[in-house]
């Protein structure tokens, strides 16, 4: 995307003297960015705008166009893009809206464009964007955006679906003092979507962090894997969290696995910083455009009012972050500098008349503190505290100490803004403990958590073929007679075909037969009706265990007799885990693991993972749940986990395996010291 950032030949098709008219609005912020390439305009009414030569029409243009971007109603873009394709246009940024965001009628045009597009090779950004701004001083640099123009050059890469952020973003910048390298809108994603502007600023020099909003994901897996291997830190806002559709799950997996979980959950894996409010996503692209490495682990906190004091402590507590212990020698420093009511214990409270000579010897010497990582500084507007003196007293540390974070933090409104105004561009500041502290968090959570790219390895997978034609074959005789669940044959040889262990069983096909299949069991036993249509067994009276006396199961298959009924060996003993698979729309199959039996779902104990899947990750999944700790002895029985883990990589190649596989539910897998079972199966395919 070179080009597309430093165009030598840039079109504004939409240019106007109309100041109200968003060509105007992009034409004029082209200018004012200082661009010099070869500029024009596009108007059939104007010979120059703005003094920038016009044409009448694309098609007199001569030569390749770099960049073309188009400003005019959506009804006439088609026939200019087949213009500019003709004139081997390379980009083509489409500003109006109208097209997906609205619905299929909006599909139906938004299609149309890419389909020209691909015709010519142009490649879009949008429909329904910003535009694009390179922030650099490079002679083909420009804002060839219509948003209000706030030119601040900084080390922040942003990517947003959503224009309005970009002009938020653009404007706290300029207002708190940190600047952005390259800003994409990418509106609709028809072309260039997240995946293809990360894999860019992963390789522009000038980005040191990457910012992205983005409403919905396209070529999910791939994004993972490029926030995997991308090298700087990657903040990712992904609004929606509480919109999860409202239609009826038929499947524990479906349940366990909400499409937002899966989203946040696979990118929490690949060390993305994920952050839940716009607020959230300036403070942290603030704090990143300053420091992006933290050694220390442990935070010093120096303030002037014991309460907001406590606050942060607390805060500190809630974000996973602890208080440095200072040594007794910096405590005996801090004595002599402060008052004897003074509390010298992190936090170090240097009391409300504090002046700037004592903020700054308190700051100074816990700075010094070599259990200090990062430095919280807390400052109340009392009538005798001096805000610019400490303002400027901070300026001056921070350059003593690069290494360490400082986050200021002077609560209050107009009589603190003076500090605000010294320290822009120098500290990231903040107005509560809270903002600062959690953006920290991240910071602290980003360099102590580099995701293992070894897990994420291909799995070495082989399957006799005899075994995939068998369960090919079954699996697409069922869906050919219009089945949407494996039925109970076919799972049994699923198991013997993938060595996924049942517990034995016998089919019931009558009360005589029934006596003397009682025979051949240990008691007690369970009875279940296998039909495939039926997912929850328990919750339907499908199943009935502790079956001790024979008149029990002769009960029970009189009841269930018009269904495929069987006995089954009852397993008793051992932790009952859950394994499923879920189809995600944007990741794949995702495999779900962690606590299984009735109350699965209640309390969801899960982990999840993309497939396909390597044994080292299925144990970095295993050790994310609570269920992990019971495993492993936490009740004085050690369980066979290795055993769990090869069960968990079989059901996951014969996912894998099958493409009209949407969905698999395990539940439950009981886990015993020796080896274990899996009690019950259920297999959705695609219809």
């Amino acid at each position: 995307m070179e080009r597309l950032f430093n165009p030598r030949k840039l079109v504004v098709v939409g240019a106007s003297r109309n100041p109200r008219k968003v060509g105007s609005l992009i034409l004029q912020n082209i200018l004012e960015s200082g661009y010099e390439g070869e500029l024009t305009a596009v108007n059939p009414h104007e010979d120059t705008i703005m003094g920038v030569p016009a044409v009448k029409d694309v098609s007199v243009i001569e030569g390749p166009i770099d960049v073309a971007i188009i400003a005019i109603p959506n009804s006439v873009i088609p026939e200019v893009l087949e213009t500019l394709g003709k004139r081997r246009c390379k980009y083509a940024v489409v500003v109006a809206s109208g097209y997906s965001e609205i619905g299929k009628e909006g599909e139906k045009r938004e299609e149309e464009l890419v389909t020209i597009a691909r015709r010519y090779n142009i490649t879009l950004l949008g429909p329904n964007c910003l535009g694009v701004i390179n922030m650099s001083a490079a002679s083909h640099a420009y804002n060839g955006s219509f948003a209000l123009s706030q030119r601040v050059n900084g080390s922040i890469g942003l990517v947003s679906q959503s224009g309005a952020l970009i002009s938020s973003a653009l404007d706290y910048g300029a207002e708190t003092g940190f600047g952005f390298s390259k800003v994409l809108s990418i509106g609709n994603q028809a072309g260039i979507d997240v995946l293809d502007a990360v894999s860019y600023l992963e390789d522009d020099k000038a980005t040191k962090a990457i910012a992205v909003y983005v409403e919905g994901i396209k070529r999910g897996e791939e994004l993972m894997k490029a926030f995997l291997e991308v090298s700087k830190p990657v903040i990712l806002l992904k609004p929606g969290r509480h919109n999860a559709a409202k239609k009826a799950i038929s499947s524990h997996t479906g349940s366990l696995a909400g499409e937002e979980r899966v989203i946040r959950e696979l990118f929490e894996e690949v060390n993305a910083i994920q952050v839940n409010s716009l607020e959230e996503m300036f403070g942290t692209m603030h704090l990143l455009s300053m420091h992006q490495q933290v050694s220390k682990r442990d935070v010093g906190v120096v303030t002037n009012a014991g309460g907001v004091g406590v606050v942060a402590v607390d805060t500190l507590a809630e974000s996973g972050l602890s208080l440095a212990t200072l040594k007794n020698k910096t405590k005996e420093e801090l004595r002599t500098l402060l008052p004897e009511a003074a509390a010298v214990n992190n936090p170090v409270d240097v009391l409300g008349d504090a002046g700037d000579e004592e903020y700054a010897g308190a700051v100074e010497t816990v700075l010094e503190e070599g259990n200090v990582g990062s430095l919280v500084v807390i400052v109340t507007p009392q009538i005798m505290t001096p805000i610019k003196n400490i303002a400027k007293a901070l300026k001056r540390l921070a350059k003593q100490y690069p290494h360490k974070p400082i986050i200021p933090v002077f609560v209050g409104g107009e009589s603190v803004q003076p500090a605000f105004e010294m320290l822009r561009g120098v500290l990231p500041m903040v107005h509560t403990p809270e903002n600062g502290i959690y953006a920290l968090a991240r910071l602290y959570h980003y360099t102590e958590n580099p995701p293992n790219k070894k897990l994420w390895s291909q799995p070495t997978r082989y399957i006799k073929k005899h075994s995939l034609e068998r369960v090919g074959n079954l699996i697409a005789e069922q869906r050919t007679a219009g089945a949407t669940a494996l039925d109970f044959d076919t799972i049994s040889i699923i198991g013997e075909e993938f060595d996924i262990p049942f517990p034995k069983f016998d089919y019931v096909e009558n009360e005589h037969q029934l006596g003397e299949v009682w025979k051949k069991y240990q008691k007690p036993v369970t009875m279940k009706a296998v039909a495939p249509d039926i997912l929850h067994r328990s919750d339907e009276g499908k199943v009935e265990t502790n079956i001790l006396k024979l008149s029990e199961a002769r009960e029970f298959y009189q009841r269930e007799k018009d269904q495929t009924v069987i006995m089954q060996q009852q397993i008793m003993d051992g932790v009952e885990m859950f394994v499923g698979v879920k189809t995600d729309r944007q990741f794949g199959k995702v495999l779900v693991v962690g606590l299984g039996g009735i109350y699965a779902e209640i309390v969801n104990d899960t982990a999840l993972g993309v497939l396909p899947i390597t044994k080292p990750r299925i144990w970095k999944l295993l050790k994310q749940t609570k269920s992990y700790q019971v495993l492993k002895g936490a009740r004085g029985t050690v369980y066979n986990t290795q055993f769990l883990v090869d069960i968990i990589y079989n059901i996951h190649l014969f996912a894998i395996s099958f493409e009209e596989i949407a969905e698999i539910d395990v539940n439950p897998l009981i886990i015993q010291k020796n080896g274990g079972y899996v009690v019950d199966m259920k297999v959705l395919v695609a219809k």
